[in-house]
């Protein structure tokens, strides 16, 4: 996980904030983690086989 965080705004269309309104609402599952995690695949997926540094794998490893 990350050290630091900053905020990050995302304008999104209403059909999409209540699919994420959903999933948010589910136990467990804060908003923050909701957006973190598929960012965080599509930053690390495209790298393949490139050397990563080492904060990008650590956030990585912690899922």
């Amino acid at each position: 996980m990350a050290k630091r965080t900053a905020p990050m705004r995302v304008p999104i269309d209403s059909r999409n904030k209540r699919i994420f309104e959903c999933l948010r609402a589910q136990p467990d599952l804060a908003s923050s983690r909701v957006i973190r995690e598929p960012m965080s695949r599509s930053i690390i997926e495209p790298t393949g086989a490139r050397e990563r540094p080492e904060w990008l794998t650590a956030g990585a490893a912690g899922g």
